[in-house]
């Protein structure tokens, strides 16, 4: 598996969250629901509009772990959410395949988050990205390792800080404005 990072600019997340909104709707749902919850792809791709229409909490079993996930809905999210379903069946999938009724592919998705993350000349992008991108800003606002690594369901704070890559920039930062010499 390849190794993907967080978008750390919030100008470019909301700059690709503007061209997906007004490319397609359905990968607009799912960017939205990527950095605004954490959860994988995989699980973004089960959610039906019953799901999420009119609730305050999405509530599912994580497919790669089993365990039951319940998150809370940020007012804007709950806002997207009600206008994206407005008018749907609730037996609809979110992101559907339009030829399947199925949901579409992770590999369709990626596809998709590539080519927009592309425009903006990012690299090590991937589906993960989403999941990542969301752990680092709410790391950044919140500064709570712990609240994080309890929503990744990781087991200790050191592997929640790899795996948003702040210890590696916080390793860069440093050595870059380290200077103990006068030069």
């Amino acid at each position: 598996m390849k190794y993907v990072e967080p978008i750390r600019n919030l100008n470019i997340v909301n700059a690709i969250t503007s061209d997906l909104k007004e490319y397609d709707l359905k990968y607009y749902i799912l960017w939205c629901i990527g950095i605004s919850s954490g959860l994988r792809v995989s699980d973004i791709l089960t959610l039906r509009v019953t799901d999420v229409r009119e609730k305050d909490e999405i509530r599912l079993y994580e497919q790669k772990t089993g365990k039951l996930r319940t998150f809370r809905l940020s007012a804007s999210l709950k806002r997207v959410l009600r206008a994206y379903c407005r008018g749907k069946k609730g037996h609809e999938y979110l992101v559907p395949n339009p030829r399947t009724a199925q949901p579409i592919s992770r590999v369709q998705a990626w596809r998709v988050v590539n080519r927009f993350a592309c425009r903006y000349d990012l690299k090590h992008i991937g589906t993960h990205t989403m999941r990542k991108t969301f752990g680092y800003h709410f790391y950044m606002k919140h500064g709570d390792v712990s609240m994080l690594m309890e929503i990744f369901n990781h087991s200790h704070e050191s592997i929640t800080l790899r795996y948003l890559g702040i210890n590696k920039k916080i390793i860069d930062d440093s050595m870059e404005q380290f200077s103990p010499f006068k030069m």
